[in-house]
């Protein structure tokens, strides 16, 4: 705490302490004197006896006793206790209030010597009985009011200054909420020897500079491991910032572990010659709610979809604007729902193509989309949802370019941005650069690829949830999708250089083999989130996602180590360790639909937290 801030409060407490003191030992002195006078108002209102001449004189009354501060004291000390005064700033305070009373008394003295009028003469000369001394009477609920307004007075300078109540904080940190999660995995991939070797890196031959297929050394292009067995430990972190700026407006931040390039993974393998780890920008979002049924997102939030990681993969973030109408339910147990909106996937480089002043026009790649879904309850024990989506995706496939010399790495062709920026492997590729041959013996193949396929997905996903025996449920997942933008023959005529199918003589690939649907069911058993100690799940399921059923790029990252083109299945489990700490594991076996041979096992065991 800064200086001016511990004097402010020192200043607030001093006044707080002080005018409540003072109002404590106003009304006892009040009280007290209008205790000491009240019988002799009361004596003189008796009739006043005759007084023999020859009496002597009764003594003058003395004057009343000061009002004890025996209770100031007490209250002083008490505050001393409880830790709001300092020693030495409660001697001072005892020392003015002794001060005050000592100053009182005296005045009061001097009221009872000073000289007065003469007294008034009785029938026969007998002075008449003294004037009785008046002090009002306060009543409690005065008392009352006087200490609501000095306590109103003294907190509200208190809360505009921030220094009475150390513990707590402005509105606006109120309003703030911070949270994360971790987790810690060790992984095991694990090959069947039986593979093909030969799967070129798409991702890696669409990043940086073209390669060229036909170099005189006779370089193969960037290969994917698919025979070597793999172990990793890897590490998640996550911290996320949200504001309630008012009834309508918030706003949300999270950063996490991975890097600027993976849109389906926030993992951060260790052993890196122990350098730092990346921390990325992960969401950066408003959220405004004008009306109980009407929200909406701008900027990079969390997936708005009901969906499963068929689609969008659990880590998979959102860019744009989307809009959720949640109508008033019909009846008790049947909630509508609708969501729609427009994200940028890809954006044409403003300078494009940047060596050359024959700039290509925009070709921006977006997904335009829309969900409706339903949730049923006929019973406490039974929930139903379902859900229907179609995702749009415009300007996702690639194109041919114009006829296209091109002699070094450098060389650009006007189609070179309907690559995809981010992938991982399934979908059919074809090549982009529709090259000249100059004449050369060995011409250069400098070559990108791009998407063969549309991709107008449309997606149907139910869940049940039945509380078997509450807090444990069982649950039913089913997802199924549809590539209704697949032209079969319009893909086969782009000449594809993947998914091929077997092999019609045993020495050269086959004709091309793609699909357009993908299906998923898992049932799990068990708590449906782990946050407790004990707590405890099981899961199964079964996946198969042909090539061109969805883009290969937001589905899920580990069944088959990503993408799509994969059938098998998985089984998992976890317990809570402690309250938000669980340990969990799960093996998923999958293998390829078409084309060459890869099947991959993937074991993971994780240590998962949130805060």
């Amino acid at each position: 705490m800064s200086q001016s801030s511990s004097k402010r409060r020192r200043v607030g407490i001093d006044r707080l302490t002080v005018g409540s003191l003072l109002a404590v030992a106003l009304m006892m002195t009040a009280h007290q004197v209008w205790a000491q006078t009240a019988p002799a108002d009361a004596k003189a209102a008796a009739p006043a006896k005759p007084v023999p001449a020859s009496a002597k004189p009764a003594k003058a009354a003395q004057p009343a006793a000061a009002p004890s501060q025996s209770v100031v004291i007490n209250l002083i000390r008490l505050l001393v206790q409880e830790g709001v005064l300092t020693q030495d700033k409660a001697n001072a305070l005892i020392r003015q209030a002794e001060d005050e009373a000592a100053a009182a008394a005296r005045g009061q003295t001097m009221a009872v010597n000073a000289p007065s009028a003469a007294p008034k003469v009785a029938v026969g000369g007998v002075p008449a009985a003294p004037q009785s001394v008046r002090v009002p009477y306060i009543p409690e609920i005065v008392r009352k009011q006087i200490r609501d307004e000095v306590k109103q007075e003294v907190l509200q300078q208190a809360k505009a200054e921030n220094w009475a109540a150390p513990d707590q904080f402005p509105d606006w940190v109120k309003s703030v909420r911070i949270s994360g999660d971790f987790r810690l995995r060790e992984e095991w991939d694990v090959f069947d020897k039986r593979n093909s070797p030969f799967f070129p890196n798409f991702a890696l031959l669409n990043s940086g500079s073209p390669f060229d297929l036909n170099n005189a050394a006779g370089t193969s292009p960037p290969l994917l491991d698919t025979t070597e067995d793999r172990q990793r430990l890897r590490e998640r972190f996550r911290l996320g910032i949200g504001a309630q700026i008012d009834d309508e407006w918030a706003a949300g931040l999270r950063l996490a572990t991975g890097n600027t390039t993976n849109a389906v993974s926030t993992n951060q393998t260790l052993g890196n010659s122990l350098a730092n780890d990346s921390f990325n920008l992960d969401r950066a979002f408003v959220r405004y709610q004008p009306l109980s049924w009407v929200t909406a997102w701008l900027g990079r939030f969390p997936d708005p979809w009901f969906a499963t990681d068929l689609v969008w993969d659990e880590d998979v973030n959102f860019d744009g604007v989307a809009v959720q109408l949640s109508p008033r339910p019909f009846g008790d147990d049947l909630r509508p729902s609708l969501i729609f909106g427009a994200f940028p996937i890809a954006n044409t480089p403003f300078n494009f193509p940047d060596n050359t002043s024959d700039k290509s026009a925009s070709r921006d790649v977006w997904l335009y989309a829309a969900q409706t879904s339903v949730d049923w309850r006929p019973d406490p024990d039974y929930e139903v949802r379902v859900g229907l989506a179609y995702y749009y995706f415009n300007n996702i496939d690639g194109v041919l370019s114009s006829p296209c010399t091109v002699t070094t790495s450098a060389d650009p062709c006007d189609t070179d941005e309907t690559r995809p920026l981010f992938q991982q492997q399934g979908n059919t590729l074809f090549a982009l650069r529709n090259l000249v041959n100059t004449g050369q013996t060995n011409p250069p193949q400098f070559q990108y690829y791009g998407l063969a396929s549309k991709f107008h997905e449309l997606n149907l996903t139910a869940r049940l949830d039945y509380a078997a025996a509450d807090p444990v449920h069982v649950i039913l997942d089913l997802d199924f999708v549809k590539n209704l933008g697949f032209d079969r023959a319009a893909i086969a005529a782009k000449s594809p250089v993947n998914n091929q199918g077997p092999s019609l003589d045993g020495t050269h690939p086959g004709p091309w083999d793609g699909g357009d649907s993908a299906f998923q069911t898992k049932l799990t058993f068990g708590y449906p989130t782990l946050r407790e100690r004990w707590n405890w799940n099981l899961n199964v399921g079964y996946k198969y996602i042909e090539s061109d059923s969805v883009v290969d790029a937001f589905t899920d990252s580990d069944f088959h180590l990503g993408g799509t083109n994969a059938k098998g299945y998985f089984v998992g489990g976890g317990i809570g360790i402690a309250k938000d700490i669980d340990l969990s594991a799960r093996w998923l076996s999958a293998r390829e639909v078409t084309g060459s041979p890869y099947s991959v096992d993937v074991i993971q065991v994780d240590l998962n937290g949130r805060f």
